[in-house]
């Protein structure tokens, strides 16, 4: 049976939700990155926005274009 090892390193690893770093402070503050920027930014006005699902399955580009699927 063939496995494979990783074998980290030096600092901690913390990870929480798709952020991992290096301490509990690193976390926090990207998720307060996150929450300000969006990462390139969240253009609706709430945090917890949906689509109806009528609307179906759709890709948004940052250059405006719309794919529906």
């Amino acid at each position: 049976m063939e496995s494979c090892l990783l074998l980290l390193e030096g600092e901690p690893v913390i990870s929480y939700g798709p952020f991992v770093m290096t301490s509990d402070k690193e976390i926090k503050d990207a998720f307060a990155d996150y929450r300000s920027t969006g990462f390139g930014g969240w253009p609706w006005e709430r945090d917890d926005f949906v689509h109806p699902r009528k609307k179906g399955r759709f890709a948004q580009y940052p250059d405006g274009k719309i794919e529906y699927r």
